[in-house]
């Protein structure tokens, strides 16, 4: 394995790391609990990212893309989560909220250098790994994305801001 290939995956276990552990922070600083599900299962996630990168770099060897299938999380959790009373909850300038919008610079950071460090290896597995940690992270982006932008739209309908 080259250099650059093990700094590529030292990095961005170190983007999952810092996402896991922002997520489990937050989901326990809520008192909201559709918010805590939400950070929760992120978290999760990231530490699912996490060993299948620790994996691929102590094994020097390739992983599987299929090893990580992208969950249904993200349909399913704006089904559950997305709801009247947890926007009518969260108030646009609170920890919650603010706590979404920095997750989604996390994911947004993360699957832009998934994205940018494609042509550094040397595999099409690899690639074809790299394309699905970045999937995942935009389906992270997504649920984020859609609260943060039902939160504005009541605040600003509501001018509750």
């Amino acid at each position: 394995m080259s250099n650059k290939k093990i700094e590529i995956i030292k990095k961005a276990i170190l983007f999952e790391q810092q996402g896991r552990i922002f997520y489990e922070k937050t989901a326990a600083d809520t008192s909201l609990d559709g918010i805590r599900e939400i950070f929760e299962t992120l978290a999760a996630e990231e530490d699912t990212h996490e060993k299948a990168l620790l994996k691929l770099l102590k094994s020097n060897s390739n992983i599987s893309a299929d090893d990580l299938s992208i969950p249904e999380t993200s349909d399913n959790l704006l089904k559950t989560v997305l709801t009247d009373e947890i926007i009518n909850q969260i108030k646009a300038a609170s920890y919650e909220a603010a706590a979404i919008s920095a997750a989604m610079s996390f994911e947004i950071r993360s699957a832009d250098f998934y994205r940018e460090n494609f042509d550094a290896v040397d595999t099409d597995e690899e690639k074809k790994l790299l394309n699905k940690l970045a999937d995942w992270e935009n389906s992270h982006l997504k649920v984020l994305s859609t609260l943060n932008r039902a939160l504005l739209e009541r605040s600003l309908n509501d001018n509750i801001i």
